[in-house]
């Protein structure tokens, strides 16, 4: 079953977003998040595949690569979440992403 909601993600640390009011983010580059495709590399898509582990999308191994069972996992997470299962973690993605991981 998959679940909505998490509050903990074991092994990911936020960063500080930089803005002077202690606010942290994950997979920020200057301000801005990546969008993030197949062969993607880094902490950010490591951050994307424990967000949807611990819903219960199976992702293959947490390793930061963006592969083709993570590009699966995405897309059927898009699909339950109403959005174009293109497979691409892009601005709608990662705010359905902030809502599952505040």
């Amino acid at each position: 079953m998959r679940r909505k909601w998490t509050a903990d993600l074991p092994g990911i640390r936020p960063r500080e977003t930089g803005n002077g009011r202690g606010e942290t983010m994950y997979g920020m580059e200057n301000g801005q998040r990546r969008i993030l495709g197949l062969w993607t590399v880094g902490p950010d898509v490591e951050f994307v595949q424990r967000v949807l582990l611990s819903a219960g999308y199976d992702v293959g191994n947490i390793d930061g690569i963006y592969g083709p069972r993570t590009m699966r996992a995405v897309m059927q997470f898009q699909r339950d979440n109403n959005l174009v299962p293109d497979g691409i973690v892009g601005p709608n993605t990662w705010a359905v992403i902030d809502m599952i991981y505040p």
